[in-house]
C-alpha cells in the first residue's frame, strides 16, 4: 500500500498547482485596492528606492524594515513598478504553498495536504470576501503579514528537519529564520516565537538530552535568531541614531496592549471582545454543528470493522449524501463564521499532543508545533475567528489545521483502531467541496464588480466604480501639478501619490483614528508645517468602524481647520453613491 501511495505521490501536488493556476487567472489584476492600505505598500519601497530612509523621512511606519527595503531593492534593480512586486510576491506564495504541502504531507500524508493546498488557493491566496480587496498574498494591506508567514513556515520546517537528523545547521537556519521574522510584523513574530520555542523544548525533552547539551542547543538558537535583529539594527544607524533605530525595529510592539487603540469598535469587534459572551454562545453553537457534521462519520468508520464492498458502499454513501446536504443548504449557512469553532478545537488537540509528548508516547513535535502555530495566530480575532479581512493571513493556518484533523489526524487514529478511517475522509472532502462553491460565489460577485482599469502600463489594476474617480484625480493632478509638486491625501490613500508619483513631504503615511492615537495629532500638523505640501487631497472615507467618522469634522478638527485656512479648492470630484455610501475626492491647491 505504502508503494502505491508513492507512486502516486506526484498527483497531489499536480492537483494544488492546477487549482493555483486556476485562481491566478480568475483573480488576475484583481488584488490591490484601489483605496485603502495597499497604496503604503507601493509608495513606501518607491520612496526607499530614491533615497528616503525609513523611521526617519517616512515617520509613521510601524512595522519592521525586512519588506520595504526588499521592495525597494527590486524597485532599484527592475524599475518602479506594480507588477514587479506583484511577480516577486508570485515566486513567494509558490514558496509558501510548496512549503506548507511538504509540512502536511509530512505530518498527516498527500491526501491531507492537496486538500489544504486546494483550499489555500481558493479561500485564502487571491481572495476578497470584503470591499477591500487587499487581503490576499498577492497584493496584500501588509508584506509584513504575507513574508513574515512564509518565513515562519519556513523556519518551522528547518526546525523539523534538524528534529529529523539532529544537525545543529537546521537548528541555526531556523533561528535566522525567527530573527528575519521579527523584522517583519508583531503578532506574526509572537506566534512563529511561541511554536518554535515549544517546538525545541518538545524535541530536548524527547530527546533526553542532558542539562549541559539542552542548554547548548537552545542558546545557539536563541543566538542565531537574534543576529539578524542586530544586523538590521547596524544597517539603520548607517542613517539613523541607535535611538531611531532601536524604535524603528521594535515597530508595533511600542503599542501593544495601548487602551486607545484595542477600545476602538474595530478592534473590538475583529476580536470578537466588544461582547465575549455572545462571541462564547456562538463559538460553541458552532462547535456542536461540527460534532453533528463529523461526529457521526467518525463513529460510523469506527464501527464499520468490514472491508472490501461494504466499507467502499459506506464511504462512497457518505461523501454522496454529505456532499447533496451540503449543496442544498449552503445558501442557508453564515460563512462569515464558519470557523468559529477553530479555536477549541485546535487547543484541544494541541492539549492532546502535549499530554502524548510529555508521557514520551509520541514524537509528533511537527504536529505540536504547527498546532502551537495556528493557534497564536488566531490570538487577535480569537473570539471571532474568520478568514475574511484579518483573517486571510491570522486564520490561514489554523483553518489548514481544521481540515489536517478530520482527514488526516483522526483518520489515521481510527485505522490503528481497526476501523474505516475513510467515512471520515469522505464527509470532511466534501465539506470542502460545498465551501469552496459558496466561497467561489462571493469571489464571482466581488471580482465582477472589477471592470475600471487603474493606472498604466506596470501599475495597472482592476478596480470597482472607485477606480473611475481615482483615474480622475490623476489626471486632474497631470493637468494641474509640477512634476516635482507634492501631495497629502487626508484621511489616507497614498495610492494617489504612488501613481501620480508625487511625494509625500510629510513623512507622516495616514491620518485615521488610529494613526492620530499613534503619533498624535499636534505633531502630524506640526510636519504638515514644517512641510507644507503643494496639493492635498480629501477622500471623503466614513471611519466609524473607529468611532468616529470623518476627518476634520469627527477627529484631527485642528488639522482640517488649517488645511481649510491654508488650502484653497480646484476640483470636487465624485461624491457621487458606492454601494449605499458616498465616496469621492477633493482636491485642494495651497494658498
Amino acid at each position: 500500500m505504502k508503494r502505491s501511495v508513492g507512486n502516486f505521490a506526484w498527483l497531489g501536488p499536480v492537483v494544488v498547482a492546477l487549482a493555483g493556476v486556476g485562481m491566478l487567472c480568475w483573480s488576475w489584476g484583481t488584488w490591490p485596492d484601489a483605496e485603502v492600505d495597499f497604496g503604503r505598500e507601493l509608495y513606501v519601497p518607491w520612496q526607499l528606492s530614491q533615497g528616503k530612509v525609513l523611521y526617519r523621512d517616512i515617520v509613521s511606519y510601524f512595522n519592521g524594515p525586512l519588506s520595504p527595503y526588499l521592495h525597494a531593492l527590486l524597485f532599484k534593480t527592475f524599475g518602479v513598478s506594480l507588477h514587479v512586486l506583484v511577480w516577486f510576491n508570485l515566486l513567494v506564495l509558490a514558496l509558501l504553498v510548496a512549503l506548507l504541502y511538504r509540512l502536511i504531507a509530512q505530518s498527516a500524508g498527500h491526501l491531507a495536504a492537496t486538500a489544504c493546498g486546494v483550499a489555500f488557493f481558493v479561500l485564502f491566496a487571491f481572495a476578497q470576501f470584503v470591499i477591500g480587496g487587499n487581503y490576499n498574498y498577492v497584493c496584500p494591506y501588509s508584506y509584513e503579514l504575507t513574508h513574515g508567514i512564509t518565513l515562519s513556515v519556513a523556519a518551522i520546517a528547518c526546525l523539523s528537519q534538524w528534529g529529523r537528523t539532529n544537525r545543529r545547521g537546521w537548528l541555526i537556519a531556523s533561528g535566522v529564520l525567527l530573527g528575519l521574522v521579527f523584522l517583519t510584523k508583531a503578532e506574526i513574530f509572537f506566534a512563529a516565537a511561541m511554536a518554535l520555542a515549544i517546538g525545541v523544548v518538545a524535541e530536548l525533552w524527547i530527546n533526553k538530552m542532558s542539562l549541559r547539551r539542552a542548554l547548548i542547543e537552545a542558546m545557539v538558537f536563541v543566538a542565531a535568531a537574534i543576529l539578524p535583529v542586530v544586523i538590521a539594527i547596524a544597517l539603520l544607524m548607517l542613517h539613523l541614531s541607535l535611538q531611531e533605530s532601536l524604535s524603528g525595529i521594535v515597530g508595533a510592539w511600542k503599542w501593544v496592549g495601548n487602551k486607545q487603540l484595542v477600545s476602538m469598535p474595530f478592534f473590538t469587534t475583529m476580536a470578537g471582545t466588544n461582547d465575549v459572551a455572545e462571541s462564547m454562545r456562538i463559538m460553541l453553537c458552532w462547535t456542536g454543528a461540527y460534532f453533528g457534521v463529523f461526529g457521526l462519520p467518525l463513529i460510523i468508520g469506527l464501527l464499520l470493522r468490514k472491508g472490501g464492498t461494504q466499507r467502499a458502499f459506506v464511504v462512497v454513501m457518505v461523501f454522496v449524501i454529505w456532499l447533496g446536504a451540503g449543496l442544498y443548504w449552503w445558501t442557508q449557512i453564515d460563512w462569515n463564521q464558519f470557523i468559529r469553532p477553530i479555536p477549541l478545537l485546535l487547543s484541544t488537540a494541541a492539549f492532546v499532543v502535549i499530554v502524548q509528548i510529555v508521557r514520551r508516547k509520541s514524537r509528533h513535535v511537527l504536529q505540536l508545533i504547527l498546532l502551537i502555530w495556528s493557534t497564536v495566530m488566531l490570538a487577535k480575532i480569537f473570539f471571532n475567528a474568520h478568514i475574511y479581512h484579518y483573517g486571510f493571513a491570522l486564520a490561514m493556518p489554523a483553518t489548514l489545521m481544521a481540515i489536517v484533523l478530520p482527514i488526516g489526524w483522526l483518520p489515521a487514529w481510527i485505522d490503528r483502531r481497526g476501523g474505516c478511517g475513510w467515512v471520515l475522509r469522505s464527509a470532511t472532502i466534501a465539506a470542502i467541496v460545498v465551501t469552496i462553491w459558496a466561497h467561489g460565489h462571493v469571489l464571482e460577485r466581488y471580482w465582477s464588480h472589477k471592470t475600471i482599469v487603474v493606472g498604466s502600463g506596470g501599475d495597472e489594476f482592476y478596480a470597482d466604480e472607485r477606480g473611475v474617480i481615482i483615474n480622475t484625480a490623476i489626471k486632474e493632478l497631470a493637468r494641474v501639478a509640477p512634476k516635482n509638486a507634492t501631495l497629502v491625501v487626508l484621511p489616507e490613500g497614498l495610492i494617489l501619490n504612488y501613481l501620480a508619483r508625487l511625494e509625500n513631504p510629510t513623512g507622516q503615511l495616514n491620518f485615521t483614528p488610529p494613526a492620530i492615537v499613534m503619533y498624535g495629532e499636534q505633531e502630524m500638523l506640526q510636519a504638515m508645517r514644517q512641510h507644507p505640501p503643494e496639493f492635498v487631497v480629501l477622500t471623503v472615507m466614513d471611519t466609524a468602524e473607529y468611532g468616529p467618522r470623518f476627518f476634520g469634522q469627527d477627529y484631527a478638527r485642528t488639522m482640517g481647520a488649517w488645511i481649510d485656512q491654508n488650502y484653497g479648492l480646484v476640483r470636487v470630484l465624485g461624491l457621487g453613491s458606492f454601494r449605499g455610501a458616498k465616496f469621492g475626492m477633493i482636491l485642494l491647491h495651497r494658498k
